[in-house]
């Protein structure tokens, strides 16, 4: 599948495929997820509460905040 899709001679974002966003075969892409894969490892995406907190949590809620300009905490859901 591709990026792009042709619909009646229109040209839409083809976000039924896995790699609507271009990063396949991204070499830089790549590098950085096997990084974080041998730093991290892999897992159930399951809740901090649960599962524990790493430093990425802390980072992406900081991130966030400073971004929309508010606080960020969790629902516990």
């Amino acid at each position: 599948m591709t990026k792009y899709v042709v619909i009646d001679g229109k040209e839409y974002l083809n976000m039924a495929t896995s790699n609507f966003l271009g990063f396949v075969g991204e070499k830089r892409i790549e590098d950085v997820a096997k990084k974080t894969i041998r730093k991290y490892g892999v897992g159930s995406c399951g809740p901090r509460g649960f599962y524990g907190t790493v430093d990425v949590h802390l980072t992406l809620e900081s991130d966030l905040a400073k971004f929309v300009i508010i606080a960020f905490f969790s629902r516990c859901f």
